[in-house]
Protein backbone atom coordinates (compact mmCIF):
# COMPACT_ATOMS: atom_id res chain seq x y z
CA UNK A 1 0.00 0.00 0.00
CA UNK A 2 1.47 3.33 -1.11
CA UNK A 3 0.15 6.82 -0.48
CA UNK A 4 0.75 9.75 -2.83
CA UNK A 5 2.43 12.03 -0.33
CA UNK A 6 3.21 14.64 -2.96
CA UNK A 7 -0.43 15.74 -2.80
CA UNK A 8 -0.40 16.36 0.97
CA UNK A 9 -0.41 19.69 2.75
CA UNK A 10 2.67 19.42 4.96
CA UNK A 11 2.25 22.77 6.70
CA UNK A 12 3.32 22.43 10.35
CA UNK A 13 3.84 18.70 9.83
CA UNK A 14 7.12 17.23 11.12
CA UNK A 15 8.63 14.89 8.56
CA UNK A 16 12.20 14.50 9.83
CA UNK A 17 13.38 11.13 11.14
CA UNK A 18 16.94 10.50 12.37
CA UNK A 19 19.00 7.80 10.66
CA UNK A 20 22.33 6.24 11.52
CA UNK A 21 25.33 8.44 10.69
CA UNK A 22 28.48 6.90 9.25
CA UNK A 23 30.33 7.63 12.49
CA UNK A 24 27.74 5.67 14.48
CA UNK A 25 28.06 2.69 12.15
CA UNK A 26 31.85 2.71 12.46
CA UNK A 27 31.58 3.07 16.23
CA UNK A 28 29.54 -0.13 16.48
CA UNK A 29 31.96 -2.00 14.19
CA UNK A 30 34.85 -0.92 16.41
CA UNK A 31 32.96 -1.86 19.57
CA UNK A 32 32.12 -5.35 18.28
CA UNK A 33 35.69 -6.03 17.11
CA UNK A 34 37.40 -4.69 20.22
CA UNK A 35 35.02 -6.33 22.66
CA UNK A 36 35.00 -9.69 20.87
CA UNK A 37 31.25 -9.55 20.16
CA UNK A 38 29.29 -10.75 17.15
CA UNK A 39 28.05 -7.92 14.95
CA UNK A 40 24.44 -8.52 13.90
CA UNK A 41 21.82 -6.85 11.73
CA UNK A 42 18.18 -7.23 10.86
CA UNK A 43 15.40 -5.31 9.15
CA UNK A 44 11.78 -4.83 10.11
CA UNK A 45 9.16 -6.20 7.74
CA UNK A 46 6.46 -3.75 6.56
CA UNK A 47 8.01 -1.22 8.93
CA UNK A 48 5.61 1.68 8.45
CA UNK A 49 2.60 -0.47 9.27
CA UNK A 50 4.30 -1.09 12.62
CA UNK A 51 4.88 2.59 13.27
CA UNK A 52 3.24 4.81 15.85
CA UNK A 53 -0.48 5.30 15.35
CA UNK A 54 -1.50 8.38 13.39
CA UNK A 55 -2.36 11.51 15.39
CA UNK A 56 -4.00 13.17 12.41
CA UNK A 57 -6.80 12.23 10.05
CA UNK A 58 -5.54 10.72 6.79
CA UNK A 59 -8.07 9.60 4.18
CA UNK A 60 -6.90 7.66 1.15
CA UNK A 61 -8.87 7.36 -2.07
CA UNK A 62 -8.36 3.99 -3.82
CA UNK A 63 -6.98 4.04 -7.38
CA UNK A 64 -9.38 4.07 -10.29
CA UNK A 65 -10.86 0.63 -10.74
CA UNK A 66 -10.89 0.03 -7.00
CA UNK A 67 -9.07 -2.56 -4.91
CA UNK A 68 -9.53 -6.36 -4.79
CA UNK A 69 -11.35 -6.13 -1.44
CA UNK A 70 -15.15 -5.99 -2.06
CA UNK A 71 -15.65 -3.01 0.26
CA UNK A 72 -13.32 -0.90 -1.88
CA UNK A 73 -14.24 -2.28 -5.31
CA UNK A 74 -16.23 0.81 -6.30
CA UNK A 75 -13.08 2.95 -6.26
CA UNK A 76 -14.88 5.67 -4.29
CA UNK A 77 -14.97 4.35 -0.72
CA UNK A 78 -12.28 6.14 1.29
CA UNK A 79 -9.74 4.38 3.52
CA UNK A 80 -9.00 5.81 6.97
CA UNK A 81 -5.34 5.27 7.84
CA UNK A 82 -4.64 4.15 11.41
CA UNK A 83 -0.89 3.68 11.02
CA UNK A 84 1.71 5.37 8.76
CA UNK A 85 1.43 4.61 5.05
CA UNK A 86 4.53 4.34 2.87
CA UNK A 87 4.76 7.38 0.61
CA UNK A 88 3.10 9.85 2.97
CA UNK A 89 5.34 12.64 4.19
CA UNK A 90 5.42 11.84 7.90
CA UNK A 91 5.47 8.02 7.65
CA UNK A 92 9.21 7.82 8.31
CA UNK A 93 8.97 9.94 11.43
CA UNK A 94 6.02 7.96 12.83
CA UNK A 95 7.94 4.72 12.45
CA UNK A 96 11.07 6.23 14.00
CA UNK A 97 9.05 7.48 16.99
CA UNK A 98 7.71 3.97 17.61
CA UNK A 99 11.11 2.32 17.13
CA UNK A 100 12.79 4.81 19.47
CA UNK A 101 10.08 4.25 22.07
CA UNK A 102 10.59 0.48 22.01
CA UNK A 103 14.41 0.72 22.15
CA UNK A 104 14.33 3.09 25.13
CA UNK A 105 11.79 0.90 26.94
CA UNK A 106 14.16 -2.06 26.42
CA UNK A 107 16.77 -0.31 28.56
CA UNK A 108 18.80 1.61 25.97
CA UNK A 109 19.77 5.27 26.19
CA UNK A 110 19.59 7.59 23.20
CA UNK A 111 22.84 9.26 22.22
CA UNK A 112 22.78 13.03 22.73
CA UNK A 113 24.50 13.75 19.41
CA UNK A 114 23.50 10.89 17.12
CA UNK A 115 19.75 10.42 17.60
CA UNK A 116 19.65 7.02 15.88
CA UNK A 117 22.37 5.55 18.12
CA UNK A 118 21.57 3.89 21.45
CA UNK A 119 23.65 2.26 24.18
CA UNK A 120 23.01 0.15 27.25
CA UNK A 121 25.22 0.26 30.35
CA UNK A 122 25.55 -1.87 33.46
CA UNK A 123 25.60 -0.74 37.11
CA UNK A 124 29.25 0.36 36.76
CA UNK A 125 28.37 2.45 33.68
CA UNK A 126 30.23 0.06 31.35
CA UNK A 127 28.76 -0.14 27.86
CA UNK A 128 27.28 -3.62 27.35
CA UNK A 129 25.43 -3.04 24.06
CA UNK A 130 25.20 -0.56 21.19
CA UNK A 131 22.49 -0.44 18.53
CA UNK A 132 21.87 1.94 15.64
CA UNK A 133 18.92 2.27 13.28
CA UNK A 134 18.65 3.34 9.66
CA UNK A 135 14.95 3.56 8.79
CA UNK A 136 13.88 -0.10 9.19
CA UNK A 137 17.40 -1.58 9.43
CA UNK A 138 19.13 -2.25 12.74
CA UNK A 139 22.77 -2.99 13.52
CA UNK A 140 24.01 -4.00 16.96
CA UNK A 141 26.59 -5.69 19.14
CA UNK A 142 25.70 -6.85 22.64
CA UNK A 143 27.24 -8.65 25.56
CA UNK A 144 25.31 -11.66 26.93
CA UNK A 145 23.78 -9.64 29.76
CA UNK A 146 22.22 -7.25 27.23
CA UNK A 147 20.68 -9.91 24.97
CA UNK A 148 17.36 -9.71 26.84
CA UNK A 149 17.00 -6.08 25.79
CA UNK A 150 17.78 -6.92 22.16
CA UNK A 151 15.25 -9.76 22.25
CA UNK A 152 12.57 -7.43 23.57
CA UNK A 153 13.08 -5.13 20.59
CA UNK A 154 13.03 -7.96 18.05
CA UNK A 155 9.95 -9.53 19.61
CA UNK A 156 8.02 -6.26 19.43
CA UNK A 157 8.26 -6.00 15.65
CA UNK A 158 7.81 -8.42 12.77
CA UNK A 159 11.49 -8.83 11.94
CA UNK A 160 13.13 -10.66 9.08
CA UNK A 161 16.02 -13.01 9.82
CA UNK A 162 18.91 -11.84 11.98
CA UNK A 163 22.19 -11.90 10.04
CA UNK A 164 25.77 -12.08 11.22
CA UNK A 165 29.17 -12.97 9.79
CA UNK A 166 28.55 -11.51 6.34
CA UNK A 167 25.74 -9.16 5.30
CA UNK A 168 24.90 -5.84 3.62
CA UNK A 169 24.04 -2.74 5.62
CA UNK A 170 23.34 0.73 4.18
CA UNK A 171 24.73 -0.29 0.78
CA UNK A 172 27.97 -1.69 2.17
CA UNK A 173 29.32 -5.20 2.61
CA UNK A 174 30.10 -6.03 6.23
CA UNK A 175 32.03 -9.16 7.18
CA UNK A 176 33.29 -10.37 10.54
CA UNK A 177 35.85 -13.11 10.91
CA UNK A 178 35.77 -15.86 13.50
CA UNK A 179 38.38 -13.83 15.37
CA UNK A 180 35.95 -10.83 15.49
CA UNK A 181 37.82 -8.54 13.06
CA UNK A 182 35.27 -6.50 11.06
CA UNK A 183 35.79 -5.41 7.44
CA UNK A 184 33.54 -2.90 5.65
CA UNK A 185 33.73 -2.53 1.86
CA UNK A 186 31.76 -0.87 -0.95
CA UNK A 187 32.62 -3.46 -3.57
CA UNK A 188 29.31 -3.49 -5.44
CA UNK A 189 28.98 0.29 -5.48
CA UNK A 190 32.60 0.78 -6.57
CA UNK A 191 32.33 -1.67 -9.45
CA UNK A 192 29.14 -0.05 -10.74
CA UNK A 193 30.75 3.36 -11.32
CA UNK A 194 31.26 3.87 -15.05
CA UNK A 195 33.96 6.17 -16.49
CA UNK A 196 33.11 9.38 -18.30
CA UNK A 197 32.44 8.79 -21.99
CA UNK A 198 34.24 11.36 -24.13
CA UNK A 199 36.19 11.48 -27.38
CA UNK A 200 39.47 13.35 -27.09
CA UNK A 201 40.17 13.25 -30.79
CA UNK A 202 42.32 16.26 -31.70
CA UNK A 203 41.23 18.27 -28.67
CA UNK A 204 43.98 19.71 -26.45
CA UNK A 205 44.18 18.56 -22.84
CA UNK A 206 43.59 22.17 -21.71
CA UNK A 207 40.43 22.54 -23.81
CA UNK A 208 37.18 22.99 -21.91
CA UNK A 209 34.87 19.98 -21.65
CA UNK A 210 31.35 20.19 -23.05
CA UNK A 211 28.34 20.70 -20.80
CA UNK A 212 27.34 17.07 -21.33
CA UNK A 213 30.80 15.89 -20.32
CA UNK A 214 30.77 18.13 -17.25
CA UNK A 215 27.39 16.69 -16.26
CA UNK A 216 28.88 13.19 -16.52
CA UNK A 217 31.89 14.22 -14.47
CA UNK A 218 29.69 15.73 -11.75
CA UNK A 219 27.75 12.47 -11.47
CA UNK A 220 30.90 10.32 -11.42
CA UNK A 221 32.64 12.50 -8.83
CA UNK A 222 29.51 12.29 -6.68
CA UNK A 223 29.56 8.49 -6.82
CA UNK A 224 33.27 8.41 -6.04
CA UNK A 225 32.66 10.77 -3.14
CA UNK A 226 30.13 8.41 -1.56
CA UNK A 227 32.50 5.45 -1.81
CA UNK A 228 35.42 7.53 -0.49
CA UNK A 229 33.46 8.72 2.53
CA UNK A 230 32.07 5.31 3.38
CA UNK A 231 35.23 3.20 3.29
CA UNK A 232 37.82 4.35 0.73
CA UNK A 233 39.83 7.17 2.26
CA UNK A 234 42.51 6.56 -0.39
CA UNK A 235 40.16 8.18 -2.94
CA UNK A 236 39.60 11.36 -0.94
CA UNK A 237 42.19 13.48 -2.75
CA UNK A 238 40.93 12.51 -6.20
CA UNK A 239 37.38 13.31 -5.12
CA UNK A 240 38.38 16.67 -3.67
CA UNK A 241 40.25 17.56 -6.83
CA UNK A 242 37.31 16.56 -9.00
CA UNK A 243 34.89 18.61 -6.91
CA UNK A 244 37.08 21.71 -7.19
CA UNK A 245 37.53 21.49 -10.98
CA UNK A 246 34.21 20.12 -12.25
CA UNK A 247 32.58 23.51 -12.88
CA UNK A 248 35.41 24.48 -15.26
CA UNK A 249 36.54 21.01 -16.26
CA UNK A 250 39.01 20.45 -19.08
CA UNK A 251 39.84 17.30 -21.02
CA UNK A 252 42.68 16.76 -18.56
CA UNK A 253 40.20 16.82 -15.67
CA UNK A 254 38.02 14.23 -17.41
CA UNK A 255 41.10 12.05 -17.82
CA UNK A 256 42.03 12.42 -14.14
CA UNK A 257 38.49 11.52 -13.10
CA UNK A 258 38.52 8.37 -15.21
CA UNK A 259 41.84 7.41 -13.64
CA UNK A 260 40.17 7.75 -10.24
CA UNK A 261 37.32 5.52 -11.44
CA UNK A 262 39.85 2.90 -12.52
CA UNK A 263 41.56 3.09 -9.13
CA UNK A 264 38.22 2.76 -7.39
CA UNK A 265 37.09 -0.27 -9.39
CA UNK A 266 40.42 -2.09 -9.26
CA UNK A 267 40.56 -1.62 -5.48
CA UNK A 268 36.90 -2.45 -4.89
CA UNK A 269 37.83 -5.01 -2.24
CA UNK A 270 39.69 -2.39 -0.20
CA UNK A 271 37.80 -1.07 2.81
CA UNK A 272 37.87 -0.26 6.49
CA UNK A 273 39.25 -2.90 8.83
CA UNK A 274 38.37 -2.87 12.52
CA UNK A 275 40.89 -5.23 14.07
CA UNK A 276 39.88 -7.41 16.98
CA UNK A 277 41.11 -6.27 20.39
CA UNK A 278 42.90 -3.31 18.78
CA UNK A 279 41.57 -0.70 21.21
CA UNK A 280 40.88 -0.70 24.93
CA UNK A 281 37.63 1.22 25.11
CA UNK A 282 38.17 2.13 28.74
CA UNK A 283 41.42 4.01 28.10
CA UNK A 284 40.99 5.08 24.45
CA UNK A 285 41.33 8.72 23.33
CA UNK A 286 39.71 10.21 20.23
CA UNK A 287 41.95 12.16 17.84
CA UNK A 288 40.82 14.00 14.70
CA UNK A 289 43.18 14.72 11.79
CA UNK A 290 42.21 17.36 9.22
CA UNK A 291 43.64 19.28 6.24
CA UNK A 292 45.80 16.63 4.59
CA UNK A 293 46.19 18.62 1.35
CA UNK A 294 49.65 20.10 2.09
CA UNK A 295 52.22 19.17 -0.61
CA UNK A 296 49.84 16.69 -2.19
CA UNK A 297 50.33 17.85 -5.73
CA UNK A 298 52.66 19.62 -8.11
CA UNK A 299 51.23 22.26 -10.45
CA UNK A 300 52.59 24.10 -13.47
CA UNK A 301 52.00 27.86 -13.64
CA UNK A 302 51.52 30.04 -16.72
CA UNK A 303 55.28 30.30 -17.31
CA UNK A 304 55.80 26.55 -17.26
CA UNK A 305 57.45 26.46 -13.84
CA UNK A 306 56.47 23.59 -11.54
CA UNK A 307 55.39 24.47 -8.03
CA UNK A 308 54.44 22.31 -5.07
CA UNK A 309 53.43 22.85 -1.45
CA UNK A 310 50.15 24.45 -2.44
CA UNK A 311 46.81 23.74 -0.85
CA UNK A 312 43.79 22.88 -2.96
CA UNK A 313 42.14 26.25 -2.40
CA UNK A 314 45.28 28.13 -3.49
CA UNK A 315 45.78 26.13 -6.66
Amino acid sequence: LVGCGQHEDTTELRTDSPTCELEALNLICSYAACMGLRLKCSDIRNAYFQGKEMDRVLLLRPPKGGLPAPEYADGETMILARVPIYGTTDAGRKFWERLREVIVEAGFRENQISKALYSMTDDQDNVIAIICTHVDDMLWAAKPEAEAGIKKILDTFAVRKVEEGSFRFCGKEVTQSDGFTVTVTCKDSAEQIEPIKFDKGKRRMTERATEAEIAQMRSVVGSLGWVARQCRGDLSYEVSRGQSTVSRATIQDLKHTNEAVKKCREGSSIGLVFKAKAIDWKTAALVSVIDASFAQEEVTDETGDKKSHRSQIAR
